[in-house]
């Protein structure tokens, strides 16, 4: 009944919300579809309030639903993979197949704190992506899930044209089993310029300096 009485967007109404989570109130999870564009910070606020029978919920009417405000799913993506919520995983690795690269990207990203993927294969057309994003994130979530087998994709984006993709796969290859002396040998001998000096960089940065 607050809630209904409530006309300006401020704080009173920004923490009646937030008690309405608390309480397990399920029609939050329709006004989160319907009321004006909140922010995905204010959104992660809502959802930590939340139990888990309301954030099944939540997901139930993300699932259903044509259209998604798009901060929701951002926030849902991104706070689920914070949380390592297990429940919700499938979900979040489904959203890197989404046709919008936004949502791949924030799934990528998820992934990467929920450390792990259940078909890595599924990984291998990142690394050749268009979009250098994807590049990167490719890169990074090959090395948070420890995925020996990247490797060679991972060395040949030392070569990428943007340099946060160049970062990504040095840092991440580092990690991997005989990353370190990976990184030396291109240091030393790749014909590449973009190759050579991102590997001597990731060697300076870890205490490794090529001789």
């Amino acid at each position: 009944m607050h809630y209904k009485g409530l006309h300006k967007r401020d704080e009173e109404y920004r923490q009646c919300l937030r008690a309405a989570a608390v309480l397990g109130e399920g029609r939050i999870s329709e006004a989160l579809f319907t009321e004006p564009p909140l922010s995905v910070g204010f959104i992660k606020e809502l959802l930590v309030r939340m139990d888990a029978e309301l954030l099944s919920d939540l997901a139930g009417h993300i699932e259903s639903r044509k259209e998604v405000p798009q901060n929701l799913l951002f926030a849902f993506i991104t706070f689920n993979g914070e949380q390592k919520n297990e429940a919700f995983f499938p979900f979040v690795e489904q959203m890197i197949h989404d046709e919008r690269k936004e949502v791949r990207i924030k799934a990528m990203k998820s992934l990467c704190d929920y450390e792990k993927i259940s078909n890595p294969s599924m990984l291998a057309g990142f690394f050749k992506s268009v979009f250098w994003e994807e590049r990167m994130y490719a890169a990074k979530l090959a090395g948070a899930c420890k995925l020996d087998e990247y490797k060679k994709p991972m060395a040949l984006l030392f070569t990428d044209p943007v340099w946060w993709v160049r970062f990504a796969a040095a840092d991440n290859i580092y990690g991997l089993e005989g990353g370190s002396n990976l990184l030396k040998d291109i240091a030393a001998t790749s014909n590449d310029a973009y190759a050579r000096d991102i590997a001597k960089h990731m060697l300076t940065r870890k205490g490794r300096v090529a001789s």
